[in-house]
């Protein structure tokens, strides 16, 4: 039962960032018409937003730290290498709604050609996104002593093993 919800705790702390990477775009961005859309609007986020970020940041933080005993300076680390990760893909989210609005509008209009585009931009996105948590993961994990690698590995492979992403199999 223990391990059970160790993986749960685990497996939510690197799923909840790819969840707000793709759906806090709304807290990242000023409201802004399709046509009129500027890229360097959507790349910098609203206050609220990098306030939102900091705030998952330190939790994801203070989790790892319950879990695996964080050194101060591995703390330190964690955080930065979590918020840069965060601020790499903060451009990726203004892009992603103006796909999504694209597919959107495509489907309504019964448009096939874009029905495929965005589809194939939205897999790209969907690809980029899990390397980058994977290489946030990996550079967590390079700060790691023996110890808590071992300890991570008993926790339901905190750094994206097996059953990582199960919820999005089909039939889980």
């Amino acid at each position: 039962m223990k391990k059970l919800l160790a993986s749960a705790v685990l497996a939510a702390m690197f799923a909840v960032p790819a969840t707000f990477a793709q759906n806090a775009s709304t807290d990242a961005q000023a409201p802004t018409t399709q046509a009129s859309t500027d890229q360097s609007t959507a790349a910098a986020p609203s206050q609220a937003g990098q306030k939102f970020q900091a705030r998952m940041v330190q939790r994801r933080v203070a989790k790892m730290t319950a879990l695996l005993s964080l050194t101060p300076a591995q703390q330190t680390q964690v955080t930065s290498i979590l918020t840069n990760a965060a601020q790499s893909r903060a451009g990726d989210r203004g892009s992603m709604k103006q796909v999504r609005a694209q597919m959107r509008t495509a489907i309504q209009a019964n448009d096939t050609a874009t029905i495929e585009q965005a589809s194939n931009q939205i897999g790209n996105f969907a690809a980029q996104n899990a390397a980058a948590r994977a290489k946030t993961a990996a550079a967590i994990y390079q700060i790691l002593t023996p110890d808590q690698k071992a300890k991570a590995a008993q926790l339901a492979d905190l750094f994206g093993g097996e059953g990582h992403g199960r919820r999005h199999q089909a039939g889980a």
